[in-house]
């Protein structure tokens, strides 16, 4: 039996118009029927090309009702009881070290103890979601993403998640996801207002 996801969209539409009833002429529509699942210990990369449109998904994914009004939106978004949801800005070079210590724990059924300086409880008591944005274009020490591996693998391995949302591409770009991948990372791509594989 498959475990509830911690957090889901379900036919999230998020469209602007422009001008005052009835001369409403132009819209635009950020997102188009968006479906997405989180579950526990998966690892979301979006890549998109409209800045805007992913900070409309990231709100949307948040829960922020004062920023979407319901005029401007529809859809059903369901998240687990007690879930906590953190959003940040991180750097664009983050993201191999994100990935790789993502991908670098055992399987789910696999009962391996984490090294002791990473060693925390195998599920937290509150779940959370991070929704993180790779949008700074700064330069990242060896230092700081080994930091950013470790933190990604005790994540992983606490059983939370990670919604990653990056226009632009590290300059040593992140290992493609094939078949060598874990599991619990996904890669997707979002244009037009659409979540594509």
């Amino acid at each position: 039996m498959q475990a509830s996801p911690l957090l889901s969209l379900l036919n999230a539409t998020a469209v602007w118009h422009s001008g005052l009833p009835p001369a409403c002429l132009a819209s635009v529509r950020f997102l188009d029927a968006v479906s997405l699942t989180v579950s526990r210990g998966d690892c979301i990369i979006i890549r998109h090309r409209d800045p805007a449109a992913a900070g409309v998904l990231l709100s949307v994914l948040a829960g922020h009702p004062a920023t979407l009004s319901p005029a401007h939106w529809n859809g059903q978004r369901n998240a687990s009881t007690g879930l906590r949801i953190r959003r940040a800005a991180i750097r664009v070079g983050a993201m191999p070290w994100i990935l790789e210590g993502w991908q670098s724990i055992a399987p789910a059924s696999a009962s391996v103890s984490p090294p002791r300086a990473v060693a925390e409880p195998s599920l937290t008591r509150t779940p959370m979601v991070h929704l993180l944005r790779a949008s700074r274009d700064a330069t990242l020490s060896a230092f700081e993403g080994r930091q950013w591996q470790r933190w990604a693998r005790s994540q992983a391995m606490q059983g939370n998640a990670v919604v990653l949302v990056a226009q632009a591409l590290p300059a040593t770009p992140p290992p493609r996801l094939g078949q060598s991948a874990a599991p619990s990372v996904r890669e997707l791509q979002f244009r037009h207002g659409r979540l594509l594989p």
